[in-house]
């Protein structure tokens, strides 16, 4: 700190952002304030985790005209709700659904409630009798809103029971557009008794909406057939999916060319029909993922058909490729082959998981990137024994790192696996760790692979907690200026056992 604050009128912010985590919370607020930093909200976004909550709103408020929403979503998770609020209140900034529902997670209720009746352009109502009269325009714009909801609830339910939650998320947002629609809709009807006329078509397409629905609610698919031709969009969608789950699939056939879907709506509506023409126009545009769904689900209700959906069984994602080949027996080379640091490191938990494979090769393919997570994945599974393999095979650069990890979780017993036949690691992060937990025992383990600097530190703070048995294995490899330090700390304790042995080194 000291250092910067006498070079801070030639320091950059990026430079600052490699030093953050070694200056003191207090240290690093003291030299951004003294830099221009104003608007440079780029690079703060990477300082936010190591600055105070305070100092960060400081920091914030010294540029808050150039703040919009979507810089003060990156910054939310680093801020008091009541500092957000305030933030969120000064920017005069239209706020669009999505950021709303991600200020949701930090804002609370109440403020949230303001901001929801600002974006409508309204005033919160006082009381809850205020907000919803029943008896009057207020209970119709409610019980329109409470429809919607439930309706959008039910479909929900039945697609999460059909195709799993992964599979209804695009459907999910589709209904959340609906019911912003007729929220829409009723507040203009409450707080505008006598709209202005509608135009012919929208009318007809409303009233066609009303109708189609209540069709569909009553099994009415007599009519829905006769009026199909004139639904689009949503409504010709929402048609469609209750057709497949109600067997009316000749109408899909007919009418899937008038839409677009999505992979996910694709993958919802080929988990409801039992038609192979339809299965293959479905999943020619499909993600990878919902692909591979499909095929499951296709093998499983009439397994007979698979024959035809061959070519898209090979359209697998290289990790479902891997997996495959591991599970006929392939060799760990071949399977790994094309696979991405962050595919390797799931091809393992998959490996662990159904014991396929050999699980030392693989560990020995792993790349350097992926070492740490895939040091994490086997702390998980309880596979330690795995942890020697792993570390013979990585970078070195990346063992420091891994050896943090396991100092983290407390499983100590692990770092003679990984440390195992290695000479100087640095483990400047590591042994505070083990001083400050009193974890005594791997004091000598980290101490034989440390280089001498961290010795020197390790050695005064162990004599500052009074530890001097546990420098036996390596107080002969100290300086005479940290031995002359040493005898400082065991003099002021009065502990002569110390006191004797540190002078002998000392002649």
């Amino acid at each position: 700190r000291d250092v910067l604050l006498m070079h801070v009128e030639e320091l950059t912010m990026s430079e600052l952002r490699r030093l953050a985590p070694f200056l003191s919370r207090d240290g690093l607020a003291e030299v951004l304030n003294k830099m221009p930093t104003a608007g440079d909200f780029s690079a703060l976004k990477h300082l936010a985790p190591f600055l105070s909550k305070d100092a960060l709103g400081d920091q914030l408020r010294r540029s808050i005209d150039q703040l919009t929403i979507d810089d003060l979503l990156a910054f939310a998770p680093f801020l008091r709700k009541d500092q957000l609020g305030e933030f969120v209140e000064k920017i005069d900034q239209p706020i669009d659904r999505g950021q709303m529902i991600r200020l949701a997670q930090f804002l609370p209720r109440e403020q949230m409630d303001r901001l929801v009746y600002r974006s409508m352009g309204m005033k919160r109502p006082k009381s809850r009798s205020a907000e919803w009269d029943v008896t009057g325009e207020w209970g119709r714009a409610y019980r329109e809103i409470k429809d919607a909801v439930h309706t959008g609830m039910h479909e929900a339910r039945e697609a999460i029971r059909m195709v799993g939650l992964d599979g209804v998320m695009d459907g999910i947002n589709s209904t959340m557009k609906d019911v912003g629609g007729r929220i829409n809709e009723a507040f203009n009807t409450a707080w505008n008794p006598q709209p202005k006329q509608e135009p012919a078509h929208g009318r007809s397409q409303r009233i066609l909406v009303r109708i189609a629905e209540k069709a569909l609610a009553d099994g009415n698919w007599d009519w829905i057939c006769d009026h199909i031709s004139g639904m689009e969009g949503d409504l010709l969608k929402n048609v469609l999916m209750k057709a497949a789950a109600a067997g009316h699939e000749e109408l899909i056939g007919e009418n899937i060319d008038r839409l677009t879907l999505t992979s996910a709506e694709r993958c919802r509506l080929a988990q409801t029909v039992m038609d192979e023409e339809l299965w293959a126009r479905l999943l020619e545009d499909m993600e990878p993922e919902h692909r591979v769904r499909v095929l499951d689900y296709i093998e499983r209700v009439q397994p007979e058909a698979m024959e035809s959906f061959a070519r898209f069984v090979q359209m697998k994602t290289p990790l479902e490729t891997a997996a495959d080949l591991l599970r006929s027996g392939a060799d760990v080379d071949e399977a790994v082959r094309n696979l991405s640091a962050e595919e390797q490191v799931d091809l393992l938990k998959i490996v662990l998981q159904e014991a396929i494979g050999d699980r030392d090769d693989l560990l020995r393919c792993i790349a350097p990137e992926a070492a740490v997570q895939a040091l994490e994945v086997l702390l998980d599974a309880g596979e330690t024994d795995g942890i020697g393999t792993l570390a013979e095979n990585c970078d070195a650069s990346v063992l420091p790192v891994m050896a943090l990890s396991i100092a983290k979780r407390g499983t100590w017993e692990c770092l003679e696996d990984l440390l195992s036949g290695l000479a100087d690691v640095d483990l400047t992060e590591v042994w505070p760790i083990a001083v400050n937990n009193a974890q005594w025992d791997f004091i000598d383990e980290i101490a034989l692979h440390a280089d001498e600097a961290t010795l020197c530190q390790m050695a005064l703070a162990l004599a500052e907690k009074g530890r001097y048995g546990e420098l036996d294995s390596f107080i002969e490899e100290l300086d005479p200026d940290t031995l002359e330090k040493l005898l400082d700390y065991a003099m002021a304790q009065s502990d002569w056992d110390a006191i004797e042995r540190i002078g002998e080194l000392l002649n």
